[in-house]
């Protein structure tokens, strides 16, 4: 950064069409590519361990490295791109860098790409922190970031881990698994490089970028300086040179904000109208934040000056750093030094900068640093640092003092829900998306509460630049993009919210699966998936929600597919023609259906779908790839076919289970009419009484009544002392009932010996509200509470199907009223049968197969079906973002493309189970094509050739 000045001089004294022309330089330089997530111009990054981090969770993009460049235009881009939604529109930064000053010698790093000249003083730490696995387009590594475990480096077991901070709760104390920002960035170097060899200073810097309001314009950076040494260290100063950009004209002030212990400087164009190509002109701004460990390091010393005079020696820095104007000559004092306090500049005066003497400011460069500080050995000082964009200065004045604030609590603030990842296949005319449920069960740092509220699915097709119609505010800023599509909980939590002015939904309730079916074969989209908070209790920021992604390569809420069809050739197998598989080791109600998505990617395989009760509460299923390659192990059933399940070897296993419970308890045989004896299994008072219904198994009884021969002797206990099985049994009693549990729909067991009486007479026996002691079939005998409490303390028959108490247990409350009041006893051989719901369970497992998709013999689709897509083609359509498309061809084919003379302009040679193929509009010798008409000949190894023709036109 230090020789930049050589390129801005060269500018303010080249005519006004050259620096047009450079200008054009500059903006490619940081134009935003989403095909190239980072841009490096420095090839020794990707051999020496030097990595980098990308910020671009808000409105503001950058690059910044593990060597002390916070944001360099000339070394790597986007640097400080603002608004990012514009390709070309932004603020820059042509470098910010950080220095340490010991006794004289200024630690820092230095690119200069006029002159090749690189001297990285500060060097990455040798231990391995992060994985290497995710890399910028040219190869370089991405360092840790917080969102994406890829980037996280791995443990002697081969498991990734976070290597940094964690966030810190009320009391200090990092909240493991727990993140600042949306995304957490970390990155330690050390003073290894430096030319007067090290001092044992090494540095830990996490860098925060935001998406909530607000907190979106701002890039922060959480500096601590360890002294690793054995040796105290004093005459130590923290520092940063700076140069912001707001356009290109070079004609740029300054403005101060001071609020102690903390500063803010900030840039403006010097009219605040957009030069060249600019549309729109924001304010830039650099300044501390008062964490509570930073008050020793904030600002003491600032002073700015010309880029042209930019300091490029360790002397005349440390004497910036340390304001020391005394040994500096008059004529070069100057340059550095503006008003009357020899340590802080007076920034109205930066006008007077303008080489021209138009008082219009100049391209303005500043270094501010701490005052002296000691460094005993083992300890440490910590600096944070933010770099703000704001459109108007009470907006920059106003966002600076909320990060203030909320830097006075370790940035603990309210946060969006975590990051969903999403999941596409694309189809025929469709492309299938299913997310995960992680945002919806998280808890907010701030508020303590589950404020999850929906998720919004946008698609893009152009990469990612829009998103949709765009939503702006009063002020007309883009503040979303009307999404593809939005589901919310279905509560009190709907329409519009008032302070960020985002659509909450229509309690639509949730969903985890969507299918596009607006979509065009060929075509590229891009989708993207958010989740999104209620708001209630994140004022100012309102509802929060999680960003939108900007690379499909790298981040998992985003996704780039393009749909098309099985070759014309291709058939697949549906599994079981999409109907519900049959159970296999018993009778169960639950659902199982093998939904095909992806055809292509269906294997020959026989999968095993097995279930496990966790807890004896909740039900999870495993898929297995047989004989025994777990795919998916202890998943949890779904509660409907929209729930989220990933997509395996191209099918979803939708697994729902149904609630256990009894489907219908009846009479089913009686001799006579009518009996009106009562058994029932619901709770039919109000009460929280401890004896209500207990309904527990998968089997379906039949209860035969008998007569004073038929029954058995059967345990009698109270209830009050536990379960049948566990509790004290008074004694024996009569009960003229024979009970059968079916083993198949046929097959039956009796069980009558296992099951027995609760009656609460033995357990009080002086009550007034109880019915006798014992139980029989007598209308108005022993089975009858004549009180207003009867249903509350009725007699109950225990059902078990074996004697322990893993055994199926049903508790059948029964009343039955005397004769006078209409009471009717069942006879000797009527039946009751009691049919249950059977979930999933242990002993229940299913078995499927699946085919690969193959070609047919007949050959599929005749080849007269073959289009070309568009045609004619017109350069400027949406439509030809991929070149032509040969669309309905069989899976090998070669297309040859001719003129209309005759002339072989190319060949493709097509072998897929896909059923288009595309043409860059290219020669064989890599050439554009002229416009006009041309022949193409589709030639298949079996099923003879097709012909037909396209234009290309204007």
């Amino acid at each position: 950064m230090r020789a930049l000045f050589i390129v801005l001089l060269g500018l303010s004294l080249v005519s006004s069409g050259q620096a047009e022309d450079l200008k054009s330089i500059y903006q490619s330089l940081n134009r935003h590519d989403p095909q190239a997530p980072v841009s490096v111009r420095d090839d020794y990054l990707r051999a020496s361990g030097q990595a980098v981090g990308i910020q671009d969770r808000g409105r503001v993009q950058n690059v910044f490295s593990n060597f002390g460049i916070l944001s360099n235009l000339h070394l790597f881009t986007p640097a400080v791109h603002f608004p990012n939604t514009d390709v070309f529109v932004q603020q820059y930064s042509a470098g910010v860098n950080f220095l340490v000053g010991v006794k004289g010698d200024v630690i820092s790093s230095v690119f200069n790409p006029q002159d090749f000249v690189r001297n990285y003083e500060w060097q990455p730490a040798s231990r391995n922190l992060f994985s290497g696995d995710r890399t910028a387009s040219d190869g370089t590594p991405l360092l840790a970031s917080s969102d994406d475990e890829l980037t996280w480096p791995r443990d002697a077991s081969d498991q990734p881990f976070w290597p940094g901070r964690y966030r810190l709760d009320e009391e200090g104390t990092p909240v493991a698994g727990e993140f600042v920002s949306e995304r957490d960035i970390y990155a330690v170097f050390t003073d290894q490089g430096n030319e007067r060899g090290s001092y044992g200073l090494e540095v830990e810097l996490t860098a925060y970028s935001f998406n909530r309001p607000i907190l979106e314009d701002a890039l922060i950076f959480d500096f601590y300086i360890h002294n690793r040494s054995d040796t105290d260290l004093d005459s130590v100063v923290i520092g940063y040179l700076v140069d912001l950009k707001p356009d290109y004209d070079f004609k740029d002030i300054l403005f101060d904000y001071r609020h102690l212990p903390n500063h803010l400087i900030y840039e403006q164009d010097f009219n605040q109208t957009p030069d060249g190509n600019w549309e729109e002109v924001a304010l830039v701004g650099f300044g501390t934040l008062p964490t509570p460990q930073t008050v020793s390091t904030r600002i003491q010393n600032f002073h700015y000056f010309d880029d042209v005079s930019e300091p490029a020696d360790d002397g005349l820095l440390w004497r910036l750093m340390t304001s020391d104007r005394a040994s500096l000559p008059d004529s070069i004092a100057a340059k550095y030094f503006h008003g009357e306090d020899v340590k802080y500049d007076d920034t109205s005066l930066s006008p007077l900068l303008d080489p021209s003497g138009n008082g219009e400011g100049t391209d303005v460069t500043f270094i501010v640093s701490s005052g002296l500080l000691s460094i005993a050995a083992g300890d440490s000082v910590r600096s944070t640092v933010v770099i703000l964009l704001a459109e108007t200065a009470n907006q920059m004045i106003d966002h600076f003092e909320f990060l203030r604030e909320r830097a006075r609590d370790d940035f603990r603030s309210s946060t969006a829900p975590p990051v969903p990842a999403l999941y596409g296949v694309a189809g025929d005319g469709r492309v299938t998306l299913t997310w995960d449920r992680v945002a919806e069960s998280a808890i907010d740092p701030l508020t303590e509460q589950a404020d999850f509220e929906g998720y919004r699915l946008y698609r893009s097709t152009d990469q990612g630049t829009t998103w949709g119609e765009p939503v702006t505010n009063s002020r007309g800023r883009v503040i979303d993009y009307v999404p593809l599509a939005q589901f919310d909980l279905d509560n009190e939590v709907f329409g519009t919210d008032p302070v960020s002015g985002l659509y909450l939904g229509n309690n639509s309730g949730l969903t985890h699966v969507f299918i596009d079916s607006t979509v065009v074969n060929g075509i590229e989209y891009w989708y993207t998936l958010t989740a999104y908070d209620n708001g209630l209790e994140n004022v100012p920021e309102g509802s929060l929600s999680s960003p939108r992604g900007v690379f499909p390569q790298n981040e998992k809420q985003i996704i780039a597919v393009t749909p098309g069809g099985l070759a014309s050739d291709i058939r697949f197998v549906p599994v079981n023609n999409s109907q519900p598989l049959e159970p296999l080791g018993g009778i169960c109600d639950g659902t199982v259906i093998i939904e095909v998505v992806d055809p292509a990617a269906l294997l020959d395989q026989q999968y095993t779908l097995t279930f496990d009760i966790i807890d004896d509460t909740t039900t999870v299923f495993n898929l297995i790839a047989m004989p025994n390659d777990t795919l998916l192990k202890h998943y949890p059933v779904l509660e409907s076919p929209t729930d989220f399940v990933p997509i395996i070897n191209g099918f979803r296993p939708i697994v729902i289970d149904t609630e256990f419970g009894v489907i219908s308890a009846e009479w089913t045989y009686v001799h006579h009419e009518q009996t009106t004896f009562d058994w029932w299994f619901e709770q039919r008072t109000n009460s929280n009484e401890e004896l209500g219904p207990v309904m527990y198994g998968y089997h379906n009884y039949r209860i035969t009544v008998g007569d004073e021969t038929t029954g058995e002797m059967l345990p009698a206990a109270s209830g009050i002392d536990g379960l049948l099985c566990e509790a004290h049994v008074y004694e024996t009693v009569w009960i003229p009932l024979r009970v059968e549990a079916f083993l198949t729909e046929e097959e039956m067991t009796d069980v009558t010996s296992y099951c027995g009486l609760l009656d609460l007479r033995y357990y009080f026996p002086q009550s007034s509200v109880l019915s006798p002691q014992g139980w029989d079939l007598i209308p108005g005998g022993k089975a009858y509470n004549p009180t207003a409490l009867a249903d509350q303390w009725a007699d109950r028959i225990v059902l078990k199907n074996g004697p322990t108490c893993e055994d199926d247990e049903f508790w059948m409350g029964t009343q039955h009223p005397p004769e006078e009041l209409g009471g009717i006893p069942p006879s000797p051989g009527d039946q009751f049968t009691i049919i249950t719901a059977k979930p999933f369970r242990e002993t229940v497992y299913y078995q499927f197969e699946t085919q690969k998709a193959r070609p047919t013999e007949s050959g599929g689709e005749p080849l007269s079906a073959i289009k070309v897509v568009p045609n004619p083609y017109i350069v400027s359509s949406d439509l030809a973002n991929n070149g032509i498309m040969f669309t309905h061809l069989p899976s090998k084919c070669t297309i040859h493309i001719f003129t209309v003379a005759g002339d072989k302009v190319t060949q493709i040679d097509h072998q897929s189970q896909s059923d288009t193929a595309y043409w860059d509009l290219r020669n064989s010798s890599g050439r554009e094509v002229a416009y006009g008409l041309y022949v193409y000949v589709v030639e298949t190894p079996q099923h003879g050739t097709y012909t037909g023709k396209f234009y290309i036109i204007r």
